[in-house]
């Protein structure tokens, strides 16, 4: 079941970004993970 937008920091970005296919939005200098 896919998550709500969470906060991420970029330790958990580069973890999410290894380990599953997402995408991050830039916003107010938050990274906003995208579930595709």
């Amino acid at each position: 079941m896919p998550k709500p937008l969470i906060i991420a920091n970029n330790k958990e970005i580069k973890h999410g970004q290894d380990k599953y296919n997402r995408r991050y939005e830039k916003k107010n200098d938050q990274m906003i993970e995208k579930v595709v």
